[in-house]
């Protein structure tokens, strides 16, 4: 299976379709479905609160979300030119790490956020190239400034931008400022619509930021998602391995752009212990990279059936440690 996600070919997505509904089969079938919206500022302002869905259609968005962004995040890849040549498989890495945390799969802001993580991934992938490079800095804080109206520790996406902007080409103060101009043009439409309504009051509740504390952190059952957690961290050695014998052939340029992945993981762990009240679903952002990242262990030159087995036993603890 993996020599068969390795190729490029169009017809690959219906396999990975399917490997999509084995991945979230338990979910589909047997778990119940949960749609969390009343926590999110900008949802209840835009009256999503309200919004009544039966488990069939919750079930179905958020598989299609999943599939959807998935694919996306292959897309964004492949045309950044991050591996040494075009398959499914970042695709099917994050359709397989999705699984793992039971929270992941639940209806929130933070799943459907993840589709502007994933429109700002493609800004950082291109920040180098200096067409329209100005329209893209003021999109790239636009969608960020966005983002963390949905999900407050989004900010670390600006974060990661600041650290493009120095890394890939000589630092320009210009830049730096049209990037957080963007990224407060949502902040000051929202108050002027919310000034126009005389609510402008309730502003601070959308800057959706708190402190960590060990209630929250109880709150997350960190024991009961510890093997998942283990899991992941193995994958993150394997492939931190991995990427550092294929960066021997690198551009420079390809170089920092891995670089800025790694980075960005770092930022989403740590922005998302100070929104803990949205427990794992906070640290959606970081699989996305994550997924990039764990991607290189299928790239690596060891032999065939070393590969093929890892490939195959990361399946099995997938689906074990979803039922058991």
């Amino acid at each position: 299976m993996l020599k068969v996600f390795k190729n490029h070919n169009p017809y690959i997505v219906i396999l990975l379709f399917l490997s999509a509904i084995i991945f979230k089969f338990k979910y589909l079938a047997i778990d119940s479905a949960v749609a969390i919206w009343e926590q999110n500022a900008l949802f209840a302002y835009l009256g999503l609160e309200y919004v009544k869905l039966n488990s069939f259609w919750i079930k179905f968005i958020v598989f299609v979300n999943y599939l959807g962004q998935a694919l996306f995040l292959n897309h964004i890849v492949l045309k950044a030119n991050l591996f040494p040549f075009k398959s499914y498989l970042p695709a099917f890495t994050f359709l397989m790490v999705s699984t793992l945390i039971p929270e992941w799969s639940v209806l929130t802001p933070a799943l459907l956020n993840n589709w502007l993580i994933l429109i700002a991934l493609n800004y950082l992938m291109h920040f180098h190239e200096e067409d329209r490079k100005i329209k893209r800095i003021f999109n790239a804080g636009l969608i960020t400034g966005v983002s963390t109206l949905i999900v407050g520790s989004s900010l670390g996406m600006l974060l990661v931008f600041l650290s493009a902007i120095a890394l890939l080409s000589t630092w320009n103060f210009r830049e730096t400022l049209l990037l957080i101009f963007g990224f407060l043009s949502p902040y000051y439409l929202l108050a002027a619509i919310l000034f126009l309504q005389d609510k402008l009051d309730v502003f601070p509740l959308f800057l959706q930021f708190e402190l960590p504390n060990s209630e929250l952190f109880y709150n997350l059952n960190l024991m009961a998602n510890m093997p998942a957690m283990v899991f992941m961290v193995i994958l993150l050695l394997m492939s931190l391995f991995v990427l550092n014998s294929l960066s021997i052939r690198m551009l420079m340029q390809v170089k920092n752009v891995w670089f800025l992945n790694l980075l960005a993981v770092l930022i989403f762990i740590v922005a998302g212990i100070f929104n803990l009240s949205q427990g794992f679903s906070v640290w959606l952002p970081a699989l996305l990279v994550l997924s990039i990242i764990f991607t290189n262990i299928w790239y690596s030159s060891a032999r065939k059936w070393i590969l093929s087995t890892v490939f195959y036993l990361s399946i099995i603890i997938t689906l074990l440690l979803q039922w058991f």
